[in-house]
């Protein structure tokens, strides 16, 4: 599902001016233990993505038609944190939203449990400028965050389908220095799998 705060209302996303960036959280809880998480993400059109703390990547423009996939090795956990941080170009101005599909496992059991996650209404958003910062981190506090809300099913209009990668995206840093919006929460690098498998 495409989703953004409530600031923006279905079926109409596609003509709302767009607001500034807006964090998005989701708690992955699993009763095993979870040492991987694979993320395809599409935003339109800024965002940074951050997986138990850490910079996984960015996306810096199109991605609403050009799918990012990270795969992102952790320490044995049973929480995962998934972290958005993302925004509409602020110049542009057009439709504004976030997709993400993705899943969580442990690569240590021969048939591992994968634990499916995607953007609905579950996931947790805060709808004002001065949100916390450290949303980033594991074990932050959103209980008294908004539900997003849902803007429509892939393939929905304006943003439509896009071709989804087979392989892993290059890893980068936060997304800085764009002019009209303030700089994402720094953090370290994640540890991104890459083809080779390092």
């Amino acid at each position: 599902m495409w989703i953004w705060t409530n600031e923006v209302q279905p079926p109409t996303a596609g003509g709302v001016v767009p607001v500034q960036a807006r964090p998005f959280v989701k708690v992955l809880h699993a009763n095993c233990s979870l040492d991987h998480v694979t993320v395809i993400m599409g935003c339109d059109n800024f965002c940074t993505l951050y997986v138990n703390g850490l910079v996984v990547g960015t996306e810096k423009n199109g991605a609403s038609t050009n799918a990012q996939r990270y795969t992102v090795k952790f320490p044995p956990t049973h929480e995962v944190s998934i972290a958005v941080y993302a925004a509409q170009d602020p110049v542009t101005k057009l439709a504004i939203g976030l997709i993400i599909s993705g899943v969580a496992w442990n690569s240590n059991q021969i048939k591992p449990i994968e634990i499916p996650f995607v953007t609905d209404s579950s996931w947790k958003t805060f709808a004002a400028d001065d949100f916390d910062v450290r949303f980033i981190e594991p074990h932050f506090d959103v209980s008294d965050w908004s539900d997003a809300l849902v803007l429509g099913a892939y393939g929905v209009s304006p943003w439509g389908s896009f071709a989804i990668p087979t392989t892993p995206t290059t890893q980068n840093g936060p997304l800085v220095a764009v002019t009209g919006l303030p700089d994402a929460p720094v953090a370290g690098p994640a540890n991104v799998i890459t083809l080779n498998g390092q």
